[in-house]
């Protein structure tokens, strides 16, 4: 009500019937969040002000709101507060030891680290790696897998031959690694490979 004139409206049929009844001025309480309008609120001069919640967004920080005041004062306010984008670990691991690792932004397309290369021995290749980087640490492993190592134990022994003669005669169990078992680097798993393995394992004794 216009200032003064509350006691009038007071004493007014209809007007006396309100419970609260406020010469109070209004001003808007405006909250902005990356230059875009967040939430606005009209509150009355002098009435104590509790801060909007805090947004949140996935892989993004808020900084917190820009000073607010106690109470209301007597003219328009506007709080305002932006998002930053994080940053979350790629690690890649081989054998079980940190290889490289980077910093990538949440949502930056990710491209696989080159496999590496290790005389004598064959990269499993990397375990899944996402295309963009998501709202988490992420580590990628990889193994390496010692030419004619064929059942995968890490050493090369008579249970090889088994298992590159099992390949060659057409049935390969489900650990065969038939990369690692071309032991002459021919690009087929055959009589010679195995004769390869017989050496190593000989030379070995």
């Amino acid at each position: 009500m216009p200032k003064g004139t509350i006691e009038k409206y007071k004493a007014t049929s209809g007007w006396k019937e309100f419970l609260f009844i406020s010469d109070a001025n209004r001003y808007k309480l405006t909250y902005i969040v990356d230059n875009e309008l967040y939430k606005s609120y009209e509150i009355e001069e002098g009435i104590t002000i509790n801060s909007e919640t805090e947004p949140t967004k996935e892989g993004y920080t808020f900084s917190g709101w820009s000073e607010i005041p106690e109470t209301m004062p007597a003219h328009n306010v506007t709080v305002t507060g932006t998002f930053s984008i994080n940053k979350y670990k790629l690690i890649y691991t081989v054998d079980g030891a940190e290889y490289k690792t980077y910093e990538v932004k949440y949502g930056e397309a990710i491209t696989p680290e080159a496999e590496p290369t290790k005389e004598g021995n064959t990269f499993s290749g990397w375990s899944e790696i996402p295309q963009m980087m998501p709202a988490h640490d992420v580590t990628v492993t990889g193994s390496f897998i010692k030419k004619g190592d064929a059942n995968s134990d890490i050493t090369v022994n008579a249970a090889d031959i088994v298992e590159m003669v099992n390949y060659i005669m057409g049935n390969p169990s489900d650990r065969f690694n038939n990369t690692a078992s071309d032991m002459n680097n021919d690009g087929v798993v055959n009589d010679a490979d195995i004769k390869e393995v017989v050496n190593i394992i000989m030379e070995s004794e």
